[in-house]
């Protein structure tokens, strides 16, 4: 911080944090609860934009702290080592003409998940069937024989 201060004081482009500040920095906005600033730096989320990454797939917003690097506890603390990342996401796509037919309800971290260094991230969706999957669950409904074996 030192070092940007003293760049921008004598007009000079300031340099990458060290990862100790960049560490703080991504820290504070976390306790901020400043989820659009981290993901605005967030690598999957410019490499999907720039047509990189998981085209075509739809991601729900993510309204949660960063889900890596943490200790493995109950609670929700970041090892120092790694800068704290959404390294956990869910990622959905529906085949074609179907698009509308996929709503995600829900998505959320599971902070007190203590397993790993990963805290994971969990979804709903809400789906609806097609015209021909609902004529096939009316005829499994009514006893048909759709999708039974024969003797």
């Amino acid at each position: 911080a030192a070092a940007a201060a003293a760049a921008a004081a004598a007009g000079e482009e300031a340099p990458f944090p060290t990862d100790e500040e960049h560490h703080g920095q991504v820290l504070r906005l976390v306790e901020q609860g400043d989820w659009g600033a981290l993901l605005g730096a967030d690598q999957l989320a410019a490499s999907r934009a720039a047509g990189e990454a998981f085209v075509g797939f739809e991601e729900g917003p993510i309204a949660f702290a960063p889900t890596f690097k943490v200790e493995r506890s109950s609670e929700l603390v970041y090892q120092q080592k790694r800068i704290p990342s959404y390294c956990d996401r869910v990622l959905w796509k529906s085949a074609a003409g179907l698009r509308g037919a996929v709503s995600q309800t829900s998505l959320a971290a599971l902070p007190r998940v203590s397993t790993s260094d990963h805290k994971p991230v969990v979804a709903t969706f809400s789906l609806t069937p097609s015209e021909a999957l609902r004529g096939t669950m009316q005829e499994v409904r009514s006893g048909g024989s759709r999708g039974s074996r024969g003797s």
